[in-house]
């Protein structure tokens, strides 16, 4: 047996297989994409993998220069006046970092830091922006370009046409060199399939993990105590959830809510604002675990929601949740809690008095809690290896 051969598990006696994990970012960084990166690597190094970590993107001055090269080259103005030139140039800064010629810097960067890490089996490539040419290439995503556009996500809506269709292309051809197209969520995945013609055999999806735990002990059930957690407090409708909060106040006058995160000042009877608290700080970190112990609900109905690790954390935490249904966040909710439309008020007021009553918001909790051993990163980092052939058949995820 040939150590890193296509398609081969990889013998128990030789030395441990070696995979590069590389994203835009830091890979080692705990605040890049929501932790994911860094969760993933911790897993595989759970899992006795030897990981090197690479970042597939252009930094700091470099990364400027790129930006305002491209902007300077897709620019567009409306009219021949100092003012258009200079708006155009503003939306074109905006958007450079997603198109396919700025994600031509990541793949020298990429290809740099694979030549300086030789002898990796095999490569986990997060996100599509740029390429990476191995014989091995698991690529793993929350959602695809299509989908961005479709839900007009952050700066896709700046992209022209021409823009995005070349960035469809590149990240079609990352996927039909790749050994394995990997997704968060089934939504995802079924994008994978319908928009980019990737075969159901070659497209798995194998869930994300926690990047913190709290004890589910001692939690008491009979006071609704809600929990909101979101930096991007417009996308994750957090003036919704207050709003709702003071109507079910009427009816629960001991109910509270906390709210942790980007959240601008509220004055509401029964709001509690914490800030940002991160997990990099001991004490912060701690006073998020309490939050998470104590809370009988998390309420984050979002605007849009590509995934979601906050609901996977809430769930091996014991705590109920409800969630928005657009994007893929319900497959990771499952039966831990309910959803909404991120529209529906009178849908989200509905759903948090249901969760006001102590057995309701009780058995959704011990719902996700049951399955949340499917959410941990050495699970997802065994489905990894296993798509890549370095190791037999994993548990998939209960979808």
């Amino acid at each position: 047996m040939q150590k890193g051969e296509r398609g081969v598990p990889h013998s128990p006696l030789l030395a441990p297989p070696r995979v590069a994990v590389v994203c835009e970012g830091d890979p080692s960084n705990p605040e890049e994409w929501s932790g994911t990166p860094y969760g993933l690597v911790g897993g595989l190094r759970a899992e006795g993998i030897d990981v090197v970590t690479i970042a597939g993107a252009a930094r700091g001055r470099v990364a400027r220069v790129a930006r305002d090269v491209v902007a300077l080259m897709s620019a567009r103005p409306a009219a021949p006046t100092v003012e258009a030139v200079k708006e155009s140039l503003r939306q074109s800064r905006r958007a450079a970092p997603f198109t396919a010629e700025f994600g031509s810097t990541g793949t020298l960067y990429a290809r740099s830091g694979l030549l300086a890490h030789r002898g990796v089996d095999a490569v986990v490539q997060m996100g599509s922006a740029y390429t990476i040419r191995h014989p091995r290439v698991a690529t793993f995503e929350d959602m695809t370009v299509r989908q961005a556009v479709e839900h007009d996500q952050y700066q896709w809506g700046e992209l022209t046409e021409r823009q995005v269709s070349r960035r469809v292309e590149r990240q079609r051809s990352v996927y039909r060199r790749a050994t394995a197209v990997l997704s968060a969520t089934p939504w995802a995945a079924e994008s994978m399939r319908r928009d980019y013609g990737v075969s159901a055999a070659k497209v798995r999806a194998i869930g994300l993990g926690c990047n913190h735990e709290a004890s589910p002990d001692g939690r008491d059930w009979s006071v609704p105590r809600f929990l909101f957690v979101g930096n991007d407090w417009a996308r994750k409708n957090g003036d919704l959830v207050v709003r709702a909060f003071r109507v079910i106040r009427e009816t629960a006058p001991e109910a509270t809510l906390d709210l942790v995160g980007g959240h601008p000042r509220v004055d509401e009877p029964g709001v509690t604002g914490h800030g940002r608290l991160r997990l990099s700080d001991a004490a912060e970190s701690a006073r998020l675990d309490a939050l998470f112990g104590a809370s009988t609900c998390l309420v984050v109905p979002s605007r849009f929601e590509a995934a979601g690790i906050v609901y996977l954390e809430a769930a091996a935490a014991g705590m109920a949740t409800i969630g928005g249904r657009a994007g893929g966040a319900p497959h990771l909710i499952g039966g831990g809690g309910m959803t909404v439309a991120p529209t529906d008020a009178a849908g989200l007021v509905d759903a948090m008095r249901r969760m006001c009553d102590p057995q309701v918001a009780r058995a959704f909790g011990e719902s996700g809690r049951a399955r949340s051993a499917e959410f941990t990163w050495p699970a997802v980092a065994r489905r990894v290896l296993t798509a890549l052939g370095l190791r037999c058949e994993s548990t998939p995820v209960t979808w």
